[in-house]
């Protein structure tokens, strides 16, 4: 997983790393880590990836319509919570909206928080896949809350230089 992240952010150095939970399989695995990041200036504007670890890149439901149901095989869980310290001499300038949707029927929920206290920005989402299976009919709804949920895990905080 530490590679993989590693391979996925070239503009990032990982400081710790750390996994939780490993002896406990009663438990959610838990990976921590620390990194460092020297992003590029557009201006006196600083974009930074709201999100660094997505449970879904891209939609996997890209057909309109579908025949055979979809089968997740288990239900799932991915909590990703990122705390990001705002540089000194930086204040915000927009940060991405809180979202929450729900899968009809219990199928699933996601949930997308950002927060700011002091000089820390909290980013916190959650995805829940509730059932192994959704039948054909219910695949609309899946294929778009999917493509909604990734829209929003794909936006920036940004981040403006303040002046003297």
């Amino acid at each position: 997983m530490k590679e993989a992240f590693a391979d996925a952010a070239d503009s990032y150095t990982i400081k710790e790393f750390v996994f939780e939970e490993l002896e406990n399989p009663a438990k959610p695995l838990m990976s921590k880590y620390k990194i460092e990041s020297e992003q590029e200036l557009s201006g006196d504007l600083i974009y930074i990836d709201a999100v660094l670890e997505k449970a879904f890149d891209e939609n996997p439901f890209k057909d309109e319509q579908r025949v055979y149901p979809v089968d997740f095989a288990h239900p799932f869980s991915n909590r990703y919570v990122y705390n990001l310290t705002i540089p000194t001499g930086y204040q915000v300038e927009e940060l991405p909206a809180k979202l929450v949707m729900a899968l009809p029927n219990d199928g699933g929920k996601f949930t997308f928080l950002t927060t700011q206290i002091n000089n820390v920005i909290q980013v916190n989402y959650t995805l829940i896949i509730g059932k192994a299976m959704f039948l054909p009919d219910e695949y609309p709804a899946l294929k778009s809350f999917f493509e909604q949920a990734i829209a929003k895990l794909s936006e920036q905080v940004v981040l403006k230089k303040v002046s003297k």
